[in-house]
């Protein structure tokens, strides 16, 4: 694993490296390491007040392998995303990942975003020629239900 020689060099050589997230769009985040848990937001907060849960939204989670992107952040993230994006272009490929099945991929080995008709829904991992999804449960049912209701 890289040295860093701080957790904002690490995050952005994993959004600019990996997803292609300009340097302007990473300009005005603020980022903050909680445990293993990294949060994003865009403002400051006075460092003499604690707060129990950091303000905005977990943007990684550290894990063994480095910084993992949560889906919310990558939806958050959206259009920016400029690389390692897997657009899913059927939606029997789609429910196909939602149910947790595979699916072949040629991306070299990492975090992907996984989009649907141009929108980010979250995190996939391709890992040895083969995509997954990396969707929450609750996240993969709403979008299954969805799927599964006729069009107005």
């Amino acid at each position: 694993m890289p040295a860093y020689g701080s957790l904002d060099d690490e995050i952005r050589a994993v959004l600019a490296g990996r997803f292609g997230v300009s340097d302007e769009t990473l300009l005005p985040l603020l980022f903050e390491e909680r445990g293993e848990e990294v949060w994003v937001s865009t403002i400051l907060f006075p460092p003499d007040l604690y707060l129990a849960r950091p303000l905005g939204v977990r943007a990684f989670r550290r894990g063994p392998s480095g910084l993992k992107p949560t889906s919310t952040f990558l939806v958050r993230l959206g259009q920016e995303i400029r690389s390692a994006r897997v657009e899913i272009a059927e939606v029997s490929l789609l429910r196909h990942l939602l149910l947790g099945q595979e699916m072949p991929c040629d991306l070299p080995p990492g975090f992907v975003a996984l989009s649907f008709r141009g929108d980010v829904l979250g995190c996939g991992e391709a890992r040895g020629g083969r995509l997954r999804t990396l969707l929450p449960t609750g996240r993969r049912k709403e979008l299954l239900d969805l799927l599964d209701t006729p069009a107005v």
